[in-house]
């Protein structure tokens, strides 16, 4: 007991004078003896409980989110030979961590997340044989994980995401039958992803995403029979999706983005009955959307943007009633929007924008109360705009200008075709979080009736560079007519664009970290905006 209480009152003694403070319950007791247990009440220390009153040996040090800072270099790890449980999480602890680590024989938590430490894990912690929870997440260390890791055989949790560990993911990792969450994310992992990960029979949870990994996906992974969380995104993996990831039937989550697959999205992957959140996009794949995805009931977020699938919307989608996010965009589909697509009452946002669609903007689109964010642009369709769409029911502006208050909801359609002409625009708006508004538009053939509505429009001109007005427009008094409604359009235009003229210039992305929202009107082809926007 004393050996221990030494131990903790000399590497507290080697940390800053603040940290010290925040352990000033670690001190001897005065008048009595150095050489008795007594003289330090250690049970009674900030942080550290004992296995018994009698015994009064350390059994858990837990110092999580105290403001710690120092290193551990001056822990003598040695003096614990029965400390089950070592937290230190959430401090601004710092240095290497000690080899001597791997003396703390009887430890079965280790907790040194979201710190400061940097360097190579040691291969001593492979000597840990009762550890159940390894968290080394969220500091600076490097090097390639140790092998020796593959030793820890009671091993349930493995978070080493969030670091900068090179290398390959050692085989050895495979052998960690108790294994239930890996988590290696975010950090420089190259080579391919080991078959042997295919024997981890008890994960749920595995992420990979936001490393260097190449090659294959394992058809092993398909073992993973309870696998419920599987991430693979922004890696450099090739090859199809391999149709065994249809066994994984608990599986909420599946990640494969931003990767380099190519081929046909396999038709078994209808078979995952609890997939939540499926996003293939930035991918090569190509072939149909598969008509099994329909089967996927549980589906709130389907991203297939940004590959070469071609064909048809299948109607199947439809079926997916408690779809939100549904983004297709930046494909070669082609046909028409299906009409089953009014049945997804709960959809948020769709993104249909860059394909080869075809036909007329179907009136069943009227029917997504809650759709807010809708893009169409840079297809092929012809007609009007649904009736449904107006800006009673899909408008939200929320701008400070009066005239716009009255609006409620999140986005603006306007249609300027006329009774003779098949051609119309789209002018979207929508709330952001850097901008006041973000404004988009589709361009559909262009006609006379554009031309019309853009001299309506009075005094905005788009030129090459942002010259929004300067001045206050004028007031909007009419509630109906295309006057009045361009009147709005003119005033809202030019609030936006006097805030962003600071910042952007044309073909420019104001939109923060999202590809997806090219909703503005300086990422438009520069002849469009002429020729919507046209001075009088």
């Amino acid at each position: 007991m004393p050996e221990e209480a030494i131990a903790l009152l000399r590497w507290k003694s080697s940390l800053p004078s603040q940290t010290k403070t925040l352990l000033s319950s670690w001190r001897p007791l005065v008048g009595h003896s150095t050489n008795s247990s007594s003289h330090y009440d250690i049970c009674n220390w900030v942080g550290i409980t004992c296995n018994s009153p009698a015994a009064e040996r350390v059994k858990q040090i837990t110092l999580s989110s105290m403001g710690l800072q120092g290193m551990l270099h001056d822990f003598n790890f040695s003096s614990f030979p029965h400390l089950v449980y070592f937290d230190l999480f959430n401090n601004t602890l710092s240095g290497i961590i000690p080899s001597h680590i791997g003396t703390l024989s009887k430890l079965k938590y280790l907790d040194l997340s979201f710190n400061q430490f940097f360097g190579n894990v040691p291969s001593e912690i492979g000597k840990l044989r009762y550890l159940t929870d390894l968290y080394l997440n969220s500091n600076n260390l490097s090097g390639s994980i140790p092998t020796s890791l593959g030793n820890l055989s009671n091993l349930t949790f493995l978070y080493l995401c969030v670091n900068q560990f090179s290398g390959p993911i050692p085989q050895e990792i495979g052998n960690l039958k108790h294994l239930v969450d890996l988590r290696l994310s975010f950090n420089n992992l190259s080579g391919s992803i080991p078959a042997s990960l295919g024997n981890l029979s008890n994960l749920t949870t595995l992420y990979l995403s936001k490393n260097q990994l190449s090659g294959p996906i394992p058809q092993d992974i398909g073992n993973l029979k309870y696998l419920i969380d599987l991430q693979l995104s922004t890696n450099n993996l090739s090859g199809s999706i391999p149709a065994s990831l249809s066994n994984l039937s608990n599986l909420t989550t599946l990640y494969l983005f931003q990767n380099q697959l190519s081929g046909p999205i396999p038709q078994e992957i209808g078979n995952l009955k609890h997939l939540i959140d499926l996003q293939l996009y930035l991918n090569n794949l190509s072939g149909s959307i598969p008509a099994s995805l329909g089967n996927l009931s549980n589906l709130n977020t389907l991203f297939l943007f940004k590959n070469q699938l071609s064909g048809l919307i299948p109607q199947e989608i439809g079926n997916l009633k408690h779809l939100i996010n549904l983004q297709l965009s930046n494909n070669n589909l082609n046909g028409c929007i299906p009409a089953s697509l009014g049945n997804l009452s709960n959809l948020i946002t769709l993104y249909l924008f860059k394909n080869q669609l075809s036909g007329p903007i179907l009136q069943e689109i009227g029917n997504l109360k809650h759709l807010t964010d809708l893009s169409l642009y840079t297809n092929n369709f012809n007609g009007s705009i649904p009736a449904p769409l107006d800006p009673s029911q899909t408008v939200r502006l929320g701008s400070r200008r009066g005239d716009l208050r009255r609006f409620s909801s999140d986005k603006f359609f306007v249609s300027a075709n006329s009774d003779s002409s098949n051609s119309f625009v789209l002018l979207h708006f929508s709330s952001s979080s850097q901008f006041t508004f973000i404004i988009s538009y589709t361009s559909l053939t262009l006609s006379e009736s554009l031309k019309e509505l853009s001299i309506d429009m009075g005094r905005l001109k788009l030129q090459s560079g942002i010259k929004a007005i300067d001045e206050e427009p004028e007031e909007c008094n009419s509630s109906s007519g295309r006057g009045a409604l361009a009147c709005m359009l003119n005033s809202e235009v030019g609030s936006v664009l006097s805030v962003m003229r600071r910042n952007v210039r044309w073909g420019s992305r104001y939109m923060l970290g999202d590809d997806q929202l090219e909703h503005s009107l300086i990422q438009f082809e520069g002849i469009k905006k002429e020729n919507i926007f046209m001075a009088p």
